[in-house]
């Protein structure tokens, strides 16, 4: 190969004339051989970096998870609550419902006991005895 005139091969990074390539060549292949050194650290180091992010994102999932599962025992229990409360009314309630129902009843006893008892009477006075 041939230099442009005026300049020497060397500066341009290819072999003048080929005949003793290895040495012309040493000093590229000496750099390629710390690029390839820099690309394997590179590398390696983006792989430590990625198994870094993957712990820390293993780490912040479990404690998203664990926060939704106290979340989820606290919504339950919330849930438990308000269900005992509706029981409760319902109860009470239902409570209410059967108070004046035997309220009713009994007044309706008391009416129809006059009653009875009148009736009773009649039919005794009719009787003679």
């Amino acid at each position: 190969m041939v230099a442009p005139p005026g300049r020497p091969a060397s500066a341009l990074g290819i072999p003048a004339s080929g005949d003793d390539l290895e040495a012309e060549l040493a000093p590229l292949l000496t750099a390629l051989a710390r690029v390839e050194d820099e690309a394997r650290e590179i590398r390696a180091r983006a792989r430590e970096e990625a198994d870094r992010r993957r712990e820390r994102a293993v780490r912040e999932a479990a404690t998203i998870v664990e926060r939704a599962r106290g979340a989820a025992d606290v919504e339950r229990v919330r849930a438990a609550a308000a269900a005992r409360a509706e029981a409760d009314a319902r109860e009470a309630s239902a409570r209410e419902a059967a108070s004046r129902e035997i309220a009713r009843v009994r007044e309706l006893r008391e009416e129809r006991l006059d009653e009875l008892v009148s009736e009773v009477i009649e039919c005794v006075r009719r009787s003679g005895r």
